[in-house]
């Protein structure tokens, strides 16, 4: 007899349950419920080959139908279950069996289709539920990536009219730099100037100022002003409260400086050192350069820590 396929631990009802013709014993005829009564014992089931059981519904006979054969949740959790009809007492009925198959779990013989139906299980649920939100989502999507690529298209033609303008200026500065272009006789005129410039000490531009605001009177004024200028430097820290111990005096158009009261009532200024920018009168001068300065005043700040070489210059 054929295998009947059943749906794995899932009770049978009506349109499940299996209806099977049964022979009575010693003829061809089909047996009816006038020919068998079946009892315990009679119908056993073995579940995968198992220790053989009492089914837990007896079949019954239907007109038309044949015995109808009921079976539990319990009882099709297996792969195979093999159905054994053995009347035990004087056998009315011939011995017959007939084999029950599972599909639709992992568990079952058939699990293919179990898959096949999970699957199928999930498309339905894609289809029905989550397809349409991601659809909506991609569609959403699709018209951000369209609004950036306009967006983008607008850019790229900001950046090519961009381009088009430096390849314009580049062009301009190649014609400009070539020997003899715009840029290049700037270049050459500039030269021609700051070649005339004057280096007696390194990276410093000797200055020869002809005339001051367009005033060539002026100028001449500032030059002999300078002229008088004393540059000094301070021999050690001063001795006492008023007198500023002088190291060396220089100038340019003054041979000795060396001259009692020489140079009283001139202002020093202090140009380096703790007092540098400071200004004092000069009350008196010794003769001697190793004889200090007398000045006017000691109230400026730092004064008793004006050290040895700080500069100053006498105006």
């Amino acid at each position: 007899m054929a295998a009947f396929e059943r749906l794995y631990g899932t009770l049978t009802v009506a349109a499940t349950n299996i209806y099977i013709p049964i022979v009575k014993t010693g003829v061809t005829d089909f047996a009816v419920s006038a020919d068998w009564t079946p009892a315990s014992g009679d119908v056993k089931i073995t579940k995968d080959g198992g220790t053989p059981a009492n089914v837990g519904t007896l079949p019954v006979y239907t007109a038309n139908l044949g015995w109808e054969f009921v079976f539990t949740a319990a009882e099709l959790q297996c792969k195979q279950l093999t159905v054994l009809i053995v009347d035990s007492a004087t056998k009315a009925i011939d011995d017959q069996f007939f084999s029950i198959e599972t599909y639709g779990h992992a568990s079952a013989m058939h699990h293919d289709i179990f898959d096949l139906q999970a699957d199928i299980t999930a498309i339905l649920a894609d289809t029905g539920t989550t397809l349409p939100a991601t659809l909506a989502v991609i569609d959403g999507n699709v018209d951000d990536i369209e609004t950036l690529l306009n967006t983008v298209d607008g850019k790229v033609d900001v950046i090519d009219t961009n381009v088009d303008d430096i390849e314009t200026d580049t062009n301009e500065l190649q014609t400009d730099w070539t020997n003899g272009g715009r840029l290049d006789l700037l270049v050459d005129a500039i030269k021609a100037i700051t070649d005339q410039f004057v280096f007696t000490l390194a990276n410093h531009v000797d200055s020869n100022t002809l005339a001051i605001s367009g005033s060539v009177a002026q100028a001449t004024k500032l030059k002999n002003a300078l002229a008088g200028t004393i540059h000094g430097k301070v021999n050690a820290t001063p001795a006492s409260a008023t007198a500023l111990l002088v190291k060396s005096l220089t100038n340019d158009t003054l041979a000795d400086l060396n001259v009692a009261d020489l140079l009283k009532d001139r202002v020093v200024i202090f140009t380096t050192g703790v007092a540098q920018g400071h200004a004092v009168g000069i009350s008196a001068q010794a003769a001697s350069a190793s004889d200090p300065i007398t000045l006017t005043t000691t109230t400026m700040v730092n004064y008793a820590n004006i050290a040895a070489d700080d500069e100053f210059v006498i105006v």
